[in-house]
């Protein structure tokens, strides 16, 4: 059966559209969707909720930023674009700034991360308190980050990123709305592998028909360095500062050491340098297929996945991250799935 995609927008459901583009990316914020819509349709204004759903699935809970419409040569046309929930969570800035404060009215050491979130998504509309996740490792550390100072100008989405971040969390959105702290799927969980890709020289059971892979070298090192001093270190003279942790990575070819000073104290060095690693590996690698239509055995092809991988093309066997898709219709290559695969359980 071929893949459906509508459009549910000011209580009418679009299904003809003439090209689409929908993307969802485990580590960016703001997933974006644009449709070309067939002929005009009114009543279609920015602000305003849509839902978009592939195969009856919402891979798309969001807002209309921009409803462009074009008359040429007697023709008219519609495009609309926007991004999903966390749009909002990017654009607003928190609320009030200073201390964080209790429901006393006076400032709170060590909120929880509940209590920060619920604070400052409070007044924002269309995300509720239980929309949001909590998937908290056991080994996650107890927050210590004394009291919490919210700086004037700040997204909110950028402040929550940020105290997930202090506690080797990531603060993600999925694409029905919901949002979660935790961890991108790891090699721990490989019997969850749903997809598969195969892109080998005989072509034998081949299921995509463009690959890239752009390993990046310069954005890794091989050994990260933690220098960690909780009471600062603007007073020490460098002679008294000293490596706290130490976190090599076999796998780089030559010697390039990464320092970096760590005094909020919410972390071991071990820990931090451990996440700094991680961080620059996901972004040395870069791997990237296109698949024909929007599913594979049944199901939409989804973010925070893991996914098997036989690429003779590009030396590439073992199990990977699926951290961005894009559905995509358009004249030139009909429709289909862009994925962009890293490596499992990297923040």
């Amino acid at each position: 059966m071929a893949d459906q995609i509508s459009l549910l927008v000011n209580n009418v459901e679009l299904t003809k559209f003439n090209s689409y583009s929908v993307d969802a990316d485990f580590y960016l914020a703001a997933d974006a969707f644009q449709v070309d819509v067939a002929g005009s349709v009114d009543g279609i204004k920015e602000g305003q909720r849509v839902k978009l759903q592939v195969n009856g699935v919402t891979e798309l809970d969001g807002i209309i930023d921009c409803p462009s419409r074009t008359l040429e040569k007697g023709k008219r046309s519609l495009s609309i674009s926007g991004r999903d929930l966390a749009g909002l969570l990017v654009d607003s800035h928190t609320d009030g700034f200073g201390e964080m404060l209790g429901p006393d009215g006076q400032p709170l050491l060590n909120p929880s991360l509940e209590y920060i979130t619920k604070k400052l998504i409070n007044k924002v509309p269309f995300i509720q308190r239980n929309n949001v996740f909590y998937q908290f490792p056991k080994d996650t550390p107890v927050p210590n980050w004394g009291f919490v100072y919210i700086e004037p100008g700040r997204g909110i989405f950028d402040v929550l990123s940020e105290k997930a971040k202090a506690l080797g969390l990531v603060f993600y959105a999925m694409p029905d709305g919901k949002f979660y702290f935790g961890k991108p799927k790891s090699k721990k969980d490989k019997d969850e592998k749903n997809f598969n890709i195969v892109n080998r020289f005989d072509g034998r059971g081949n299921n995509c028909f463009y690959s890239n892979y752009h390993p990046d070298l310069s954005k890794r090192y091989s050994v990260v360095n933690v220098i960690s001093s909780c009471q600062g270190i603007d007073a020490k003279p460098t002679s008294q500062l000293t490596t706290a942790a130490s976190v090599a990575d076999p796998s780089f070819p030559f010697y390039k050491p990464f320092y970096t000073i760590e005094n909020s104290g919410i972390m071991t060095p071990q820990r931090q340098a451990r996440m700094i690693m991680d961080m620059q590996r996901r972004q040395g690698f870069q791997l990237t297929y296109k698949v024909y239509g929007l599913t594979q055995n049944g199901r939409n092809w989804s973010i925070n996945e893991l996914c098997s991988v036989d690429d003779e093309e590009n030396d590439l066997r073992g199990t990977y991250f699926i951290y961005g898709r894009r559905f995509v219709q358009n004249k030139e290559e009909g429709k289909y799935t862009e994925l962009r695969l890293g490596l499992p359980g990297l923040l």
